[in-house]
């Protein structure tokens, strides 16, 4: 079993929005692309002073599950993917 950890932060008045576009948009995506290997994936949020913290889980049978690695990190394991913000 592999587990995938995202963290992201934004505050109090965009929070709401920002979990919609996660759980909507992003983890809409991910499950479509049907990722062999692929079991779950979860989103918790909790508040931290004046932000609020979100953290995904997404979980693997293993880290060999082709093409695991590539999918998500397609320059380095540590580059990072921003999702163009939406239109308002």
């Amino acid at each position: 079993m592999i587990l995938r950890l995202w963290r992201g932060w934004t505050t109090l008045n965009e929070a709401d929005r920002y979990e919609e576009l996660i759980r909507l948009t992003i983890f809409t995506g991910i499950l479509a692309r049907r990722i062999d290997g692929f079991e779950q994936i979860e989103l918790h949020r909790r508040q931290c002073g004046e932000e609020i913290e979100f953290v995904s889980f997404m979980w693997f049978a293993s880290c060999k599950a082709p093409p695991l690695l590539p999918r998500f990190y397609p320059r380095t394991r540590c580059s990072i993917y921003r999702i163009p913000r939406p239109a308002v």
